[in-house]
């Protein structure tokens, strides 16, 4: 079960996913890897770790 902050998290990446296909390629490309490295790179931080959840970086 997700908290409501994890369910905010991920509502956030899903919103880019979504902003990245108004794009045109290859931008459109570019975006989704970005945002997809850095969800994976993020995934393994500890729930309880709030001062490395960061939402600014993209």
């Amino acid at each position: 079960m997700h908290s409501k902050f994890q369910k905010e998290i991920l509502l956030f990446y899903r919103s880019l996913v979504k902003w990245a296909n108004l794009k045109t390629e290859p931008t459109k490309s570019f975006i989704k890897q970005f945002i997809q490295n850095e969800y994976r790179k993020n995934q393994s931080i500890s729930k309880k770790k709030f001062d490395r959840i960061r939402k600014e970086q993209i």
